[in-house]
């Protein structure tokens, strides 16, 4: 999606439009594939609410300018496999770091956004 695209939505983004002014110059400097939580999202956008802020990411998303994934970490450390939505995630998963089996903990599930590949 081009910058030009991104700018162009600002308008429709639901809520505090000043807060939608910094997302969206947030995400047209990310590097391509850049992968972002959602509380770095809050710390760029300072949004009036996590809500306002949620309700951005669901318009981005639904748009196609963000993709939105889960991905189980390791305790360890490090993502161990990424699924389209939480109810992917299997109950047990095989931790790369420690060889072996573990049962999935909410703790080890974070949902995460990119910028759209086609931007």
């Amino acid at each position: 999606m081009s910058s030009t695209r991104l700018s162009d939505i600002i308008d429709r983004l639901p809520g505090d439009r000043s807060a939608s002014r910094r997302l969206v110059d947030f995400l047209e400097r990310a590097p391509k594939g850049r992968e972002f939580a959602i509380e770095r999202l809050y710390e760029e956008t300072r949004p009036p609410s996590k809500l306002d802020l949620a309700n951005k990411l669901i318009a981005l998303v639904q748009r196609g300018v963000l993709d939105e994934f889960v991905r189980v970490e390791s305790v360890r450390g490090g993502g161990i496999a990424d699924f389209p939505s939480v109810v992917d995630v299997p109950d047990v998963i095989h931790d790369v770091y420690d060889d072996r089996d573990v049962r999935v903990q909410p703790e080890n599930v974070r949902v995460l956004y990119k910028v759209h590949d086609g931007r």
